[in-house]
């Protein structure tokens, strides 16, 4: 009994050792993992144990009530920014500051030269759903149970950077234009179609559904392992990009197919009473789809905010752009694969259970390609404007680190239009990297005995981390109810 305990304390202790560690910045997407699918704590607890091993029991059901809340807010500010800090300094050419700003205010279509404000951002994830999940017995073979199985959920999802802004300098003009005075005017202004930033963002609907086709593998007296095929059918939203941190439901509106099993083992005590160790594991590979992402360009933080010539008849004309709306396209988004570990250990004393458990969900860092033709007029405005272009420029300097040098400049030297081609684009910005997400839960059942359907409730929590900014670090509620046949 001890070297079996030995065993699987080996097996945690070489998953929580697998945590990858990275930071991440000047991202444009980000989407949280679903709650309630195969395999995370929120859906197997209670589930996959309690009644389901009785030979009696031909259907289970349970639905279970469901709420999240991200913490470590300044990571994820550092994940969207473009210097890796939850602050930055946006100002002007002729300001105090610019020799050491993180923006230029002209890039954002300030056109105050002297304009001076700090912005500071403190990004919150809150989600709060339904889930629902069902095993039917469709028949037996040798004792053994085949079933079908299906989980969804309905969530509400709510995504917030929560920007502040505090001025330092701003000069009131006379500019008869419609341009923004200030930054959060300017992340909100109608001339951006996407990349805005303006307060909370909601979605309610169903996430993904999952179908499951399972059997029992292996049953006896202390022992149940099972094993199963599933399908994702995507029934959430693909990302739109019309707002920085946007709300997802589900997985990106990705088909998937999964492979999985799980069991319990009884370590001490007479079933149904003793000490179970449980363990779920699945991998599932998501099918690739198009969707709308904004990217930078290599080397050049937040890049796709940068002012723009679409083509050269607006270069002749001067007519400038904001280059989000450019920077901004229909891409191929290959997730690949995904896994998820879950191990825990469950008392049942009684009519009481108890578990306490680690969980960990891996994901391959996503591939992103043009969906479509890449338009090569398009070039960033150069110093000078008045049609002239340049690559040398970035975000907040105008050429090279220094805030005003525009004749150290060959493309505007030479006259030349310096148009963005394929080969500069970073189309990693706009992918999800992949990550480690570790996870600790615990759970407190109850079972209902001498009721011969109401079988189960239930409340728990989990907490998820890891060494990385590219996902968000958060708390998970559950309580839930079920019943069998």
């Amino acid at each position: 009994m001890n070297k079996k305990i030995l065993f699987f304390a080996a097996m945690i202790m070489t998953e929580t050792a697998l945590i990858a560690s990275a930071t991440y910045y000047s991202k444009s997407f980000l989407a949280l993992p679903s709650p309630y699918q195969v395999g995370t704590p929120e859906a197997h607890n209670a589930f996959d144990l309690l009644r389901w091993n009785n030979d009696e029991c031909h259907f289970s059901f349970e639905a279970a009530a469901i709420g999240t809340a991200s913490t470590h807010a300044n990571e994820l500010a550092c994940y969207f920014s473009p210097n890796n800090k939850s602050q930055m300094l946006v100002a002007g050419d002729s300001a105090a500051q610019s020799s050491y700003r993180d923006i230029n205010a002209w890039q954002l279509g300030i056109e105050q030269s002297r304009f001076a404000s700090t912005v500071e951002w403190c990004p919150r994830y809150t989600s709060s759903g339904l889930g629902l999940q069902g095993r039917l017995k469709l028949f037996g073979i040798h004792g053994k149970k085949v079933w079908l199985g299906a989980l969804t959920s309905v969530q509400h999802v709510t995504t917030n950077m929560r920007m502040r802004e505090t001025s330092i300098n701003q000069t009131i003009t006379t500019n008869t234009t419609e341009t923004p005075t200030n930054v959060c005017a300017a992340f909100n202004q109608t001339a951006w179609n996407y990349g805005k930033i303006c307060g909370r963002q909601t979605k309610t609907g169903f996430a993904d559904i999952t179908l499951q086709l399972g059997c029992e593998l292996l049953k006896s007296e202390d022992v149940h392992l099972n094993g199963y095929l599933a399908a994702v059918i995507p029934t959430g939203n693909k990302p739109c990009a019309c707002y920085l941190f946007e709300p997802i439901l589900g997985n990106g509106h990705h088909w998937g197919g999964l492979l999985g099993l799980f069991g319990d083992f009884c370590l001490i005590g007479e079933p149904p009473h003793g000490l179970y160790f449980l363990i779920s594991s699945n991998g599932c590979y998501y099918f690739q789809n198009k969707q709308t992402r904004s990217f930078d360009l290599i080397g050049k933080p937040w890049s796709r905010y940068m002012n723009v010539y679409v083509d050269q008849t607006a270069a002749h004309s001067n007519t400038i752009a904001p280059g989000i709306n450019s920077f901004t396209q229909c891409v191929t988004i290959k997730p690949h694969y995904a896994i998820n570990n879950l191990f825990s250990f469950t008392a049942i004393i009684d009519n009481f259970s108890f578990e306490f458990g680690y969980y960990l969900h891996a994901r391959q860092q996503e591939e992103a390609c043009l969906a479509s033709t890449w338009p090569t007029n398009i070039a960033l405005v150069g110093t000078s404007e008045n049609g002239t272009t340049s690559k040398a420029r970035t975000i907040a300097c105008n050429y090279l680190g220094t805030p005003s040098t525009p004749t150290a400049d060959s493309d505007i030297a030479n006259n030349t239009y310096a148009r963005i081609t394929t080969n500069d684009l970073d189309l990693n910005s706009a992918a999800i990297p992949g990550f480690i997400e570790n996870s600790i839960f615990g759970a407190a059942a109850y079972e209902f005995s001498g009721n011969k359907h109401l079988n189960y409730l239930t409340i728990g929590g989990s907490y998820h981390f890891g060494a990385t900014n590219c996902f968000v670090k958060r708390w998970d509620i559950w309580a839930k109810l079920g019943i069998t046949i």
